[in-house]
Order: structure tokens, then C-alpha cells, then sequence
């Protein structure tokens, strides 16, 4: 019973250890936007001081910043954290390992999710022919999701090359329309059509959609 007890102590015992406000931060940004930054509070609840030895991000994308290294009992501070994230889109989840002088070997593992609203719509996604119908055009409909209008978009590949394209306009800025043709439906296939959208802004976003033929 007493070493049950003694046990129960042994955390209250511990000194020197952060205290963190919270080690999971969700962000979710605005279209058009290129980065989101975190901030993580931490204080130093322990009876002496305490040095963050190490801040080793989970990937080159995320950036922090820490004022000082050294924290005095009682002292709080912070960890900023930056991710550019360029074109990517959808959920991103980075982690931030942080190392303190009172236990080298058990890192605080901190994490930054962030999810990036696509810059652009379009629909559907996959278009169907049959074999037995004609080789016609058919249209996706491609729209901007924020402030940022696109100024063009550039067909770049198709794999394999048994399709033809076109862009038309539809709302300046706002809508356009490709349209896909396969060059047969006698038999079957399956062609990856590769596009990059450019807007006002500079920055750009590729989107790939399908034609099958079935």
C-alpha cells in the first residue's frame, strides 16, 4: 500500500515539464490564401527552469518561430508555427516534434491540421461513353470558389492521348467550360485529362478529371 501510494506522488514529484494550452490546433483557411499559421501556448508549471533543446517540423512546408529557448518556473510562452502550403488543397496534417532539456528522449509531439477549401469547382468530374452511342462532346463545368478570378485554363496533358479538348468562357472570370471528345468509343479506355487553372492572384491549381469509355 505504500508503494502504491508513493507511486500516486511520483507526477506531482516531476519538475521542470511544459504545460501546454493545447498540443492539437484545426485551422481552416479562406480560399486564395497560400499559408495558415498556429500558435501554441505552453507555460512552465515545474519548480525550475526548463530549455527547449529541439523543434524539428514534420516536413520543409511548416516553419516555427520561438522567441527564447529558456523558461523560468512559472514563465509562459509560445511557438509559432507557419505552413505554405502553395497549391495543395483539401485536409493537411503536419506535426512539430519539440524537445526540452528535462526529457531529451520523449519529445512533445504537437499537431497543425489545416483544411484548405479548393479554389475551384468543377463537375462532373468523369465523363461516360458508351459504346455503342457517338463519339459527341461533352461539357465540365469548371467555377472559382473565392474572390480570385481565373484568368485561364490551360489543357496540359491527357494520358493516353485519345482525346481532343477545348476551353470556352462561360462568366468572365468566374465559369468555363471544357469539353472532351474521344477521338473513338470502339473499344474501351480509360484517359486522365490533366488541366491548370491561373488566377488573377499569380497562383495556379491543377485538376484532373476523366473520360471513360465503356
Amino acid at each position: 500500500m505504500i508503494l502504491v501510494a508513493i507511486a500516486g506522488l511520483l507526477p506531482a514529484l516531476c519538475f521542470g515539464a511544459l504545460s501546454w494550452e493545447t498540443q492539437k490546433l484545426e485551422l481552416t483557411t479562406k480560399p486564395g490564401e497560400r499559408q495558415a499559421t498556429g500558435v501554441y501556448h505552453f507555460k512552465n508549471a515545474g519548480g525550475s527552469a526548463i530549455t527547449i533543446t529541439g523543434i524539428k517540423p514534420s516536413c520543409g512546408c511548416t516553419t516555427t518561430e520561438l522567441a527564447k529557448k529558456t523558461y523560468a518556473p512559472g514563465e509562459s510562452g509560445e511557438i509559432r508555427a507557419v505552413l505554405a502550403f502553395g497549391d495543395e488543397v483539401g485536409p493537411q496534417r503536419k506535426s512539430i516534434a519539440v524537445t526540452t532539456d528535462d526529457a531529451p528522449d520523449k519529445p512533445t509531439s504537437l499537431i497543425l491540421q489545416v483544411t484548405i477549401p479548393e479554389l475551384l469547382t468543377y463537375a462532373p468530374r468523369l465523363l461516360l461513353w458508351r459504346t455503342t452511342e457517338q463519339a459527341e462532346e461533352k461539357p465540365i463545368v469548371i467555377s472559382s470558389n473565392g474572390p480570385q478570378k481565373i484568368v485561364g485554363i490551360e489543357f496540359k496533358a491527357a494520358v493516353p492521348a485519345n482525346v481532343s479538348t477545348r476551353i470556352e468562357p462561360m462568366v468572365g472570370g468566374t465559369k468555363f467550360q471544357l469539353f472532351i471528345r474521344p477521338t473513338s468509343v470502339a473499344k474501351e479506355m480509360t484517359v486522365a485529362v490533366t488541366c491548370l487553372a491561373r488566377f488573377m492572384d499569380g497562383t495556379s491549381h491543377p485538376f484532373t478529371v476523366f473520360a471513360l469509355v465503356r
